[in-house]
């Protein structure tokens, strides 16, 4: 099955540790193929199933983890992966 991919802006970040705590938290939702956080970049590259998911449920899911997300970092029409 192929899915979508978003880059997803993710504040607060400081260390490896965070970036694990949000790839394994995400990773264990519904729809979540993929996940790729960088602490560095402050974003979450995260591949899902839009017809188990959306943005929304994955900003949301950020948000409970205690980090800031605003949502797309990269809009989708700049960001596509084929």
């Amino acid at each position: 099955m192929t899915g979508q991919t978003t880059v997803l802006e993710v504040g607060g970040l400081q260390w490896a540790t965070s970036s694990a705590a949000v790839e394994r938290t995400l990773g264990r939702r519904p729809g979540v193929l993929a996940v790729t956080v960088n602490a560095v970049s402050q974003t979450a590259t995260v591949t899902y199933d839009p017809d188990r998911t959306n943005v929304a449920a994955l900003s949301g899911w950020v948000r409970d983890c205690g980090y800031h997300c605003a949502g797309q970092s990269v809009p989708e029409h700049v960001y596509c992966v084929a």
